[in-house]
């Protein structure tokens, strides 16, 4: 009774150390490829649903600031982006008035959106929307997702698109870095 416990037991072995370490080796290796590419595209995913918010953000602003006069957009600050912002599944949004914060989640974390006053014929007569620490999958899907909306692209310092000229897809692309190093610039009136 007991040679045949001792037979059933030999064949209950299962795995060898070996085997479980190459199986892990395997799924390692996996992970560090897939990973980054996964990142990509979840951001990639998320440009459109960004280019809308802003662009939507753009129209609202031209439509406020008609009749203002030669610098209509001289006072806007990051505040007004914010509010019009809040709420939404693509940006965070922290404090309010004067305070207020606006950040993005296709880069680095806490990477900043701001809005200033911009200059394109004279002080004030133009807004910038700044987004800082892109991640290379968002560039330059984002340029061209705000070329129609925007007077002035820049990318990492670059000029893609100029006043009264045309988005120039190849530039951007150059213009474009590796991880989450990318400035856009976009100023619309």
């Amino acid at each position: 009774m007991q040679h045949s416990n001792y037979k059933r037991l030999d064949r209950q072995r299962g795995f060898t150390l070996i085997e479980l370490t190459v199986v892990g080796a395997i799924i390692m290796i996996l992970s560090i490829v897939v990973v980054p590419n996964i990142n990509g595209y979840l951001v990639e995913n998320k440009v459109p649903r960004i280019g809308e918010e802003i662009q939507r953000f753009v129209a609202r602003a031209k439509v406020s600031v008609q009749g203002l006069g030669s610098a209509p957009y001289g006072s806007v600050t990051t505040a007004q982006i914010a509010n019009a912002v809040r709420g939404s599944s693509v940006f965070q949004v922290a404090g309010s008035g004067a305070t207020a914060t606006v950040t993005h989640d296709i880069g680095a974390s806490g990477a900043a959106v701001t809005l200033t006053p911009a200059t394109l014929t004279s002080t004030g007569d133009a807004m910038q929307i700044q987004f800082a620490s892109v991640n290379r999958a968002a560039c330059p899907g984002l340029a061209v997702v705000m070329q129609k909306v925007t007077e002035v692209i820049r990318v990492n310092g670059t000029e893609v698109k100029a006043a009264g000229g045309n988005y120039q897809p190849t530039v951007a692309e150059n213009a474009c870095t590796e991880g989450d190093t990318n400035q856009f610039q976009f100023v619309a009136r």
